[in-house]
């Protein structure tokens, strides 16, 4: 038996498999970082804009085969993550793969800043608890 047909079958993995109206609550719990990750890529891709109007050609090579690499990556991992996967994991998938939106969250200030650290420090202590009672929690 395959890994995928026993993903497919027993877990409700696959394209647009999740999909249904009895996962909105999951769904709502990915949102904030789906929004975060929208954010992350696009502010990259702005700054990128203002970058190739004022640099050389050859650092814009370099600039963008790297940095495109990595924002590009989150961006595949928010796309697989709200097509194919229980979406409700997309913190643990992508806080686990792309440092950039760590490093994302630690440039903000302000209100910004204090809104984002608050959800983070309100999903880990209510995540934590939650798991360790036994109750669902990604």
């Amino acid at each position: 038996m395959s890994y995928s047909y026993i993903q497919s079958n027993y877990w409700g993995v696959g394209l647009f498999k999740y999909w249904e109206a009895k996962q909105l609550p999951n769904f709502i719990i990915a949102l904030p970082m789906l929004v975060l990750i929208v954010c992350v890529v696009g502010t990259w891709f702005r700054a990128g804009l203002k970058e190739l109007r004022t640099i050389s050609f050859d650092s814009i090579l370099v600039l963008l085969s790297f940095k495109a690499a990595a924002y590009l990556h989150l961006l595949g991992l928010a796309v697989i993550a709200i097509t194919t996967m229980h979406v409700q994991v997309i913190t643990r998938f992508v806080v686990a793969n792309s440092p950039y939106l760590i490093i994302f969250c630690a440039e903000l200030s302000g209100w910004t800043r204090r809104i984002i650290v608050t959800y983070f420090m309100i999903f880990s202590v209510l995540g934590t608890v939650l798991h360790t009672t036994f109750y669902p929690w990604t």
